[in-house]
């Protein structure tokens, strides 16, 4: 890398409005990432009228020539005001590990001094010490877009990844993140692993960060769905030119399944349904589909709660449930006919959430009405989920047999941990949503599902995250969707040690080494998973995996493999 005089000066955090916005960093970030036309206007007058405030971070400045590579962990985001630290830009070695067939990311930043043309990304050969080589398209470049996130306080940063090798331009002083995913195909020698990242811009001497990739000598197991699944809500369509795209990225990311109303009849046509399952098979998704055609959701009092046959008393009366029951044995009747993948049906969610000046009367009605909608969807022969959002709800009908799957949007509470252990449970709502969410604490509590919210950007504010960005006919992972993976490749390697170790207890050798590792391990997950807890370090999560995958090694050399 190039030497470069570094100037460092701590700077105060600011927000802008109106036309201080548009000379701002964010500003800049946005029009240079294509972020333009109606939604840039849209945003920029929010600004200048006070509904939102675009901020940029507490941060330092930095001065030199030219352009400096850094490297920041791909937990981090990158804003449009990031400045890395000293010890990011004095990063000389990326090291990671990975499995063969695994994904496995590593972020180098561009930090740009000046404009820049034209910049030019390439990983150059990776040989083993052995003399092995890593074939040609093995990492994946992606150059990842800012766009705004945010309600009242809008944070541009870096959100979308976009297959690119060759970046057109980057302006001064504002970062520009560069997403590798290292792809190892699934015969690939275990051995390390020795390259270059290489940035290139146009009349600008080249900067490089050399790459260490350890492949592992171990493929990772899947779990089956009757363990754990990852399932994307507010997913599924019947475009399918799109719908296949989406059905391709989300399995790239471990996703099992989709929690989706695509499976729903026309009438009494289910062709559409019966080409979307087709799809989902083509694309090698295992299941489970959770279909929410049945669903019925809660609202701020009585009138205000609606399923498929209308809201408050139009929903919950005997003709309705009735109505119900004869769509779910007709669906359930075309599933077996057409072997689709195992559906659960969702039922309800949220119900009796807040109520007004009907108070404990409509709730106790509520629930009793939804325990008789329950009971004749169960008739139906059909796996059923429901979810809940107060502890009281959860109380009185976690139990139902006509419940199989339950789920709660909210903290973990004693209740609920000892209903994982008596049924199978989906967490609905993740504060650390993130990598840690959708592993190591998928694997602590038992849970046999996870649905992040949500698959679509937008749902219900304009600059709302999603986990895929469809455009130009192609489904774009999410930063935030990346992490998951992160995550449920966690659950992977315990998944994978955890099939192992019976292996080689079969055999007679003991695994109490291994077994106590994972111990300590999940002595390090917090107990809330709805927010960061005080000494919870989540940058450690490779360091976790790391002694996974020791442990693996052991036992499979002790097993003669």
């Amino acid at each position: 890398m190039k030497k470069l005089a570094l100037l460092f000066l701590l700077l105060p955090a600011a927000l802008f409005c109106g036309d201080e916005f548009s000379a701002s960093k964010s500003s800049a970030a946005l029009l240079q990432d294509g972020f333009t036309g109606d939604k840039y206007t849209s945003l920029r007058l929010e600004t200048k009228i006070g509904k939102v405030n675009i901020a940029e971070e507490n941060t330092a400045s930095v001065s030199g020539t030219g352009f400096a590579l850094f490297s920041r962990n791909y937990l981090l985001d990158i804003s449009a005001s990031a400045v890395p630290s000293a010890a990011e830009f004095g990063v000389k070695v990326i090291k990671i590990a990975v499995s063969p067939g695994e994904y496995e990311p590593f972020v180098a930043g561009i930090y740009p001094f000046e404009a820049l043309k034209n910049c030019r990304i390439t990983c150059g050969d990776f040989r083993s010490i052995e003399g092995a080589l890593l074939p040609a398209g093995t990492f994946e470049i992606n150059n990842v877009l800012m766009r705004p996130v945010g309600t009242t306080f809008v944070t541009v940063k870096g959100e979308i990844l976009e297959r690119a090798d060759n970046i057109p331009s980057l302006a001064p002083l504002i970062p520009k993140a560069v997403w590798i995913n290292a792809h190892p195909p699934a015969n690939t020698p275990a051995g390390l692993y020795s390259g270059k990242l290489i940035v290139s811009p146009e009349g600008q001497p080249p900067a490089e960060i050399k790459v260490e990739a350890e492949v592992l000598p171990f493929k990772l197991k899947n779990p089956p769905p009757e363990r754990m699944n990852w399932l994307g809500i507010m997913s599924g369509s019947w475009d399918f030119e799109r719908q296949a795209e989406e059905f391709r990225c989300i399995r790239e990311h471990n996703y099992t399944g989709e929690i989706t109303n695509a499976l729903a009849p026309e009438g009494d046509d289910f062709t559409k349904a019966n080409r979307y399952m087709e799809l989902a098979k083509q694309a090698g998704m295992p299941g489970i589909f959770i279909h929410t055609n049945t669903h019925c959701q809660g609202g701020l009092n009585l009138e205000g709660s609606y399923g498929p046959n209308g809201h408050g008393l139009n929903m919950f009366n005997s003709v309705s449930y009735a109505k119900t029951a004869a769509l779910v044995a007709k669906v359930k009747a075309n599933a077996d006919k057409n072997k689709w993948l195992k559906t659960v049906y969702y039922l309800s969610t949220e119900l009796g959430t807040t109520f007004g000046e009907g108070g404990t009367a409509d709730f106790t009605f509520l629930m009793n009405s939804i325990e008789e909608y329950y009971s004749g969807i169960k008739a139906a022969g059909v796996e059923t989920l429901a979810t809940f959002n107060r502890r009281e709800e959860f109380a009185l009908h976690a139990g139902l047999p006509t419940i199989d799957w339950t789920g709660f949007n909210g903290e973990m509470f004693p209740e609920w941990e000892k209903s994982l252990k008596e049924k199978p449970s989906l967490m609905t709502f993740i504060g650390i949503d993130q990598r840690m969410g959708h592993g190591f604490y998928m694997w602590k509590f038992g849970f046999r599902g996870v649905r992040p919210w949500c698959l679509d950007p937008g749902v219900m504010y304009p600059r709302e995250q999603g986990l895929v960005y469809y455009y130009d006919k192609k489904a774009h992972p999410s930063v935030r969707f990346e992490r998951i993976r992160e995550g449920a490749d966690d659950y992977r390697y315990l998944y994978t040690l955890s099939e192992v170790m019976k292996e080689a207890e079969a055999k007679g050798i003991d695994t109490k080494e291994a077994s106590n590792m994972i111990n300590l391990i999940m002595g390090y997950i917090p107990y809330n998973h709805k927010k960061d807890t005080p000494g919870v370090d989540y940058l450690k999560q490779d360091e976790y995996r790391g002694k996974i995958a020791e442990e693996t090694i052991k036992l499979l050399k002790k097993i003669g493999k």
